[in-house]
């Protein structure tokens, strides 16, 4: 915009010196025609303004919509719509370039009683703090999701299997030893899987899911890869 005032200036200028000096007019004349290209170029500045405000609100718009879809209301966290887009891009790289990336499903232990004894209102505040929790372990390049109900994802950014079972047990520790206020203590189970050259969206997520669902069935509070 700036430069196209700019430009537009310059321009109405040199007409103005072109009526007065190179081919000169009555004074009439002169003053119709600097009224008349004043005018046109106020009406073409305003005019341009007005469009790009106009354009500027509609990409605004349409950037905020596009957050508000990729984003899960009660926690902040990016949702599952942005789950499947992440994970896309993550096996393409991996594919291309072996950029290894293991995925982590991170449940809620008997969370159910939670809502059924102190309410879905204290529910809420115990997936908001959990995620809270679960941010603070997280490095720059991992990403942190919630994949719905008092399930999260976890996608860890160049690791290995000794990395992850690593990171996700010091996790689970850390949220063992945490206090949920009026609930106190939960504890959480996770399961992870690492991507490999086979592996497709649902493949990798399937994966990850049965490794979450040997957690539980070895009693909960652990962590299993599969």
């Amino acid at each position: 915009m700036f430069h196209a005032m700019i430009s537009a200036i310059i321009i109405l200028f040199i007409s103005i010196f072109g009526i007065y000096f190179i081919v000169p007019l009555e004074n009439s004349l002169f003053i119709m025609h600097i009224f008349w290209m004043f005018a046109s170029f106020s009406f073409g500045f305003v005019g341009a303004y007005i469009l790009e405000k106009s354009n500027k609100d509609t990409f605004l718009t349409h950037e905020e919509l596009l957050v508000i879809s990729r984003t899960d209301c009660l926690t902040g966290l990016q949702n599952r719509s942005r789950l499947n887009e992440v994970l896309h891009n993550k096996i393409e790289r991996f594919k291309r370039y072996s950029n290894q990336f293991a995925v982590a499903l991170v449940d809620i232990d008997f969370f159910k009683d939670v809502n059924d004894t102190y309410g879905h209102q204290v529910g809420d505040q115990v997936l908001v703090e959990m995620a809270d929790v679960i941010k603070e372990d997280i490095r720059s390049t991992d990403e942190l999701m919630r994949f719905g109900g008092e399930e999260f994802v976890l996608i860890y950014e160049e690791v290995s299997l000794e990395d992850v079972m690593k990171i996700t047990q010091n996790l689970r520790l850390k949220v063992e030893s945490h206090n949920f206020g009026v609930v106190r203590k939960k504890t959480i189970s996770i399961g992870f899987t690492l991507c490999n050259e086979n592996d497709i969206l649902m493949s990798i997520i399937k994966r990850a899911d049965q490794a979450l669902y040997n957690a539980k069935g070895n009693g909960r509070n652990c962590v299993e890869f599969l």
